[in-house]
């Protein structure tokens, strides 16, 4: 079984918005690779693992849609968080 780290985030015909856990609430955030389309939900971990709270990734593709999130204790263990119906 392929662990949830290993998912493939793709911005080809999604909406992919990050959102870091700060003290005045979620802060939009964008992955710091513009060259990149595709990555996965270790590459963000990887990419805010300084961050010392919780990263939300919001996959949208219009009608159907996740929500993950990684409680960045120094471990990067994700989970999916909700599974959206109609637009996010």
């Amino acid at each position: 079984m392929k662990d949830i780290k290993d998912t493939i985030v793709d911005c080809v015909g999604c909406s992919v918005d990050i959102f870091l856990e700060t003290p005045n609430g979620l802060e939009r955030v964008f992955f710091p690779n513009d060259d990149v389309s595709r990555f996965t939900l270790d590459d963000i971990y990887q990419a805010f693992r300084d961050q010392s709270k919780m990263i939300y990734v919001v996959c949208d593709s219009g009608l159907r849609g996740a929500i993950y999130r990684c409680g960045n204790y120094d471990e990067g263990i994700w989970q999916r968080y909700a599974d959206t119906q109609g637009y996010a």
